[in-house]
Formats: C-alpha cells, structure tokens, sequence
C-alpha cells in the first residue's frame, strides 16, 4: 500500500530513458508505472512536474481508498476497475478539458492532493457508477476509459461539476485555503434559504439552483436549510460562491443581478479578493465552459 503522509519526495533517474525520470516517495518509486504506452506514462511524469500530484493508473482498491474519513467501510461493496490503459490518452484529454486546463497552474500546484487514481468505473453496491470517490488525500476519477472517447457534451459538464465541485471542498476543508473571518461575518447563518429552481441553459449549462431574491438579501448564493448546522452552513456559502465564479462567467448579465444585493457584493469581493492575493487564483472564470 502506497504510503499517503507528508513526504518528502526525492527524485531518482530511470535506467529506462523511455520512460523519462522515476519519481521517488519515501524510497517507493511512483512513476512512472510501467505498464502503459512509454508516451503515456511520459505524459503522467510531465504531469507530476508540473502540479506534484502522481496521476496513478495501476493500483488496488486498497490503495485508491486509503485514507477515507471515518475508515474504509464507507466505501464496502464498491468496485474500482483502473483505467483502460487501451484508452489512457482520451483519458487524459478529458481530464485536462473538464478540470486541469480550467485553473491556472500555479493554483493546481498548491491545491491538488497528493494523487489521483485514474479509474475505469466505480461501480456502486447498487449496480450504477459514479465518476468520482474523494478520500482525505486522494481522488478516484471515473471515466477513465473508453467513455473518455464517447461521452457526450452533456455529460461532460456533469463530470466537470464533480471535479471541480470536489477540488473546492477538498481545498476548503484540508485547510489548504484559509477563508478570511469576514465572510464569514456578513450574513447571519441561523437564517435559511432555499430555491428549487434551477437556471436555464443560457444562464450556464451546469446544475445550479437560482438563488431567490430573500436568500441574495441575506447574502446567500446557496441553500442554506433550516436542518443544516451552523458549520455545514458556512461550508456550504464558501463553496456556493466559488461555484458561481467558476460556473458563470464574469461577461454573464447574471452578475448584474447577483452584485446588485449588498451583502453578496461585499462576500464575493472579500473571497475572490483573498484568493487572488493570498493564493495568486482568480476564482472568477472570464467566459463560459463550452464542452463540444
């Protein structure tokens, strides 16, 4: 089992020069793996250079679901098949396209966990699949095979809402990025607001709720439920408004609705402003994700 502590890591040279640089962790060489097209594999270590993340596409269940919060039971009676290598490249393309070609590189580089485990499905005890299993340091991608090479539009901006709705919790919730105390000192978290309806298409092509105009009063992007403790709350508003950054663009005339409610201007200004000077990240996505 692949050790998923704070390492350090040393880097050792191949004797394969097809295989470009082994990656060392802790004396356990990484990458590359091997067992893949020696393109490929030099691909992940390129990736490895470039974000500090191992891209891992050999691996067992044991291994992809070390470290899980509350242990591995909660994941008892899943499947992880690793990726296809046959279709390893497509793979890759559409991880760059629906998550790593989204955010600025040296963002990635201090925000992605440790790895990622590259999976041809994760099948649920139920029979269905998921695209996405999260744990305390790692990620489990899903798609990681021949649907790489058929999946439609639609489903893209699914599976790019699940990457990147994950990266936003794991980097709140790991301590990764601090969240100034004012935000969280606008709105008045005892207070709820809900909306079930959702945006239109073009308004953005991904699933989110339409905030009401009480919810934007008191600041709220996102539902805050009455059932919700006072922490899931606060969570949840963060998240919601690095959502909205990345989901509607700065060019939307949403913006102009949104920014008009006071507190909303104040928190959106106060996290976007934290995160481009304490992180050098402009949470706000310019134009719209179009996926062909």
């Amino acid at each position: 089992m692949f050790a998923l502590l704070a390492l350090s890591l040393t880097a050792c040279v191949s004797n394969d020069d097809d295989l470009g640089t082994d990656i060392d962790l802790n004396g356990a060489s990484l990458i590359p793996q091997g067992k893949a097209d020696p393109a490929i594999d030099n691909r992940i270590v390129e990736l490895y250079k470039k974000y500090g993340t191992y891209f891992l596409y050999d691996f067992t269940m044991d291994e992809a679901t070390w470290g899980i919060v509350g242990g591995g039971s909660n994941y008892s009676g899943y499947t992880i098949n690793p990726a296809d290598l046959n279709y390893l490249g497509s793979a890759l393309d559409l991880l760059d396209e629906t998550f790593l070609s989204l955010h600025e590189m040296s963002f990635l580089k201090q925000m992605l966990p440790l790895k990622i485990f590259l999976a041809d499905a994760i099948l649920t005890p139920w029979g269905s699949t998921q695209s996405l299993m999260t744990t305390s340091t790692s990620f489990v991608v899903g798609n990681m095979g021949e649907t790489a090479t058929t999946i439609m539009a639609w489903s893209k901006y699914s599976f790019c809402q699940d990457l990147n709705n994950a990266l936003f919790e794991y980097i709140v919730t790991s301590g990764k990025v601090v969240i100034p105390s004012t935000f969280y000192q606008v709105s008045d978290y005892s207070s709820s607001a809900e909306s079930w309806d959702m945006y239109s298409s073009d308004v953005t092509s991904f699933n989110l709720n339409r905030p009401t105009d009480e919810g934007l009063a008191m600041g709220f992007l996102g539902n805050m439920s009455d059932w919700m403790s006072t922490s899931s709350k606060r969570s949840s508003d963060v998240l919601s408004y690095l959502q909205f950054m990345l989901y509607i663009p700065a060019s939307s005339t949403e913006w102009d609705r949104l920014l008009s409610y006071p507190l909303v201007k104040q928190k959106y200004e106060i996290l976007r402003n934290a995160m481009i000077n304490d992180y050098g990240f402009d949470p706000q996505h310019k134009e719209p994700i179009v996926f062909d």
